[in-house]
């Protein structure tokens, strides 16, 4: 799995290294990964690294803890500022987005969940103008986790391995929601062999 892993990084990392920062956005579950682009970045020369943590079921399991959206102050917020990319967008950064596909348990108030999304990309408005204009150079990638790889491999023990090496032999410039589509696709559509 550190062969591929280690392939997979460079592979992200060879359309970040144009810039002197680099921002890694990512599901808790691509840590592993996150640590090994850090350090592969660094080594290439890349000294401004930020990282940051930005976990869809993370913020659910904090939404499903609040009784309303009125415990949802400016104080419980903050820890979902994300200026950072505003920063790193004015400095011309590299970002690196990774995602992995799970099974979301989301909290029964469609109102908390709209207050914090509009905070969020009210935090970023930079980064998204930037984004929206093309001007930024944004990698996205997909990393497998244990479930995904199981429930697409169950007779396989090298199931991991084996959906990590599908997804970057299908390697696209798509966003993260086009990447996940285009690799369930794959896997439902036959076109490789499971």
């Amino acid at each position: 799995m550190q062969m591929l892993h280690e392939k997979y990084a460079d592979m992200l990392l060879e359309k970040c290294l144009t810039s002197k920062s680099l921002h890694i956005s990512f599901d808790i579950e691509c840590f592993e990964l996150v640590a090994l682009l850090e350090e592969k970045a660094s080594l290439a020369g890349i000294k401004d690294i930020y990282l940051e943590i930005e976990d869809e079921q993370l913020e659910q399991d904090f939404l499903i803890g609040l009784q309303s959206e009125k415990d949802l102050d400016i104080l419980s917020l903050h820890k979902f500022n994300k200026n950072s990319f505003n920063k790193y967008a004015l400095k011309n950064a590299s970002f690196i987005v990774l995602k992995t596909k799970k099974d979301i348990i989301y909290n029964n108030d469609n109102c908390k969940t709209e207050i914090l999304n509009l905070y969020k990309e009210e935090t970023r408005k930079i980064f998204n103008e930037k984004r929206n204009n093309n001007e930024l150079n944004i990698i996205y990638g997909v990393l497998p986790n244990p479930t995904w790889a199981r429930k697409t491999f169950p007779e396989n023990y090298a199931s991991y391995e084996k959906l990590l090496t599908i997804i970057m032999e299908n390697y696209n410039d798509d966003n993260i929601i086009d990447k996940i589509n285009t690799i369930e696709n794959i896997l439902e559509n036959g076109s490789i062999k499971k």
